[in-house]
């Protein structure tokens, strides 16, 4: 990567927090899980799911469907 490229990049990362719009490390949590489009959610939608999960023993909790969340 070139170091136009990186500013690039990190500009991109900055604007999301900015707009709070999830970070790429909750959007690979919860895509991992089965979660989709979890890039269109906000920051904190996405920090909740990942506290319940948490508090689940990192399981997702009974309820909740990958599949069928919007990210309510």
């Amino acid at each position: 990567m070139t170091t136009r490229e990186d500013t690039k990049l990190l500009e991109r990362l900055a604007k999301r927090r900015n707009d709070g719009q999830t970070t790429p490390k909750q959007i690979r949590f919860l895509e991992q899980r089965g979660f989709q489009p979890v890039g269109t959610w906000q920051f904190e939608t996405a920090r909740k799911l990942i506290d319940r999960i948490a508090g689940n023993g990192w399981r997702i909790p009974n309820g909740i469907n990958p599949a069928s969340y919007g990210g309510e």
